[in-house]
């Protein structure tokens, strides 16, 4: 179904991206195409199948790289993913998703419901500030309680989350010596996890608990975040970067787009950013020892190093 995008300032296309706006096909697509299905603005019922996977409502939402959102463009903004059962889809999300449509525009969030590979459950993405995203969750467990009272059941109070938390913000949430994680797990009731993998430039940020306690850390969380400064989402040589290992690492140019590329590494990369952009390695000229383009097919030998949006290589040299 056809959606508008809502004002909130999220990118307007919303399909994963290799590394901002250094994006790179990977193989078989097209300069400037997607390597990955777009996922739908509003709510996209039938949108095509995402590979993340949920035990089961209430359990751990698992959440694949390829199905994470870009970053947003304003601080205020986060990403929100959970799931809930599918044979209650229609009396919650309406028929054809009509009704989240509808709350969507209403709220002015950016929101996706389609399947994950759990049997008999839904995964749901949000975009949105923390009121958006409340009114959100609220609405539809409400109509989760409503739908389970029909068939004499009770909904359990146990909420999952998984919030994506820009990777500049992370040090706020944590705090030193994680002091203010503890205390937002102490404030709100809820755990929370933050996790070290960095996906899109963001890190999982995992709450769980009764659905009150969860609600709190999220505010918690929301009003960290908001306050950090947006770090520049592009790719490029001049972000702040860290050496990862002392060895020189062998791969192969995958591609070449005018002043940058991709590498396939010969070996794999111990490091939690590694799987990232389909495991490719972005090269930029100015790393290059030559200084001019590479070609694909090129075999290349070069040092790894970490910035918020994945791994590169520096010092590359034709083998």
């Amino acid at each position: 179904p056809e959606t508008e995008a809502a004002p909130d300032g999220t990118p307007d296309d919303l399909s994963p991206a290799p590394r901002g706006a250094d994006a790179s096909p990977g193989p078989g697509t097209q300069a400037g195409e997607p390597s990955t299905p777009a996922a739908a603005e509003g709510v996209a019922e039938g949108a095509p199948d995402a590979p993340a996977a949920s035990k089961s409502v209430g359990s751990e939402v698992v959440v694949e790289a390829a199905d994470v959102w870009p970053r947003s463009n304003r601080p205020d903004v986060m990403q929100l993913h959970f799931v809930m059962p599918d044979r209650h889809s229609e009396a919650v999300h309406g028929r054809a998703g009509v009704h989240m449509r509808q709350v969507a525009s209403a709220v002015g969030c950016k929101m996706w419901v389609g399947p994950c590979d759990s049997v008999g459950a839904r995964r749901v993405v949000v975009s949105g500030t923390y009121t958006q995203c409340a009114i959100v969750q609220e609405l539809l467990r409400s109509r989760l309680a409503e739908a389970s009272r029909a068939e004499g059941e009770d909904l359990t109070d146990h909420t999952d989350v998984l919030l994506f938390v820009r990777v500049e913000a992370a040090g706020v949430v944590t705090g030193k010596r994680q002091f203010k994680l503890r205390q937002i797990r102490q404030e709100s009731g809820a755990s929370v996890q933050l996790q070290p993998e960095t996906v899109k430039g963001q890190r999982r940020c995992s709450v769980r608990g009764p659905f009150a306690c969860v609600l709190r850390a999220e505010r918690h969380i929301f009003d960290l975040v908001r306050a950090v400064p947006i770090v520049a989402k592009e790719g490029g040589p001049d972000l702040p970067r860290t050496r990862v290992g002392s060895e020189a690492v062998v791969g192969e140019v995958v591609c070449w787009k005018g002043h940058f590329g991709w590498i396939q590494p010969a070996c794999a990369i111990d490091h939690p950013q590694a799987a990232d952009h389909q495991g490719h390695i972005y090269v930029h000229q100015r790393d290059v020892s030559s200084g001019g383009p590479l070609k694909a097919g090129q075999r290349v030998g070069f040092h790894v190093y970490a910035d918020f949006l994945g791994l590169g290589a520096e010092g590359c040299t034709l083998i």
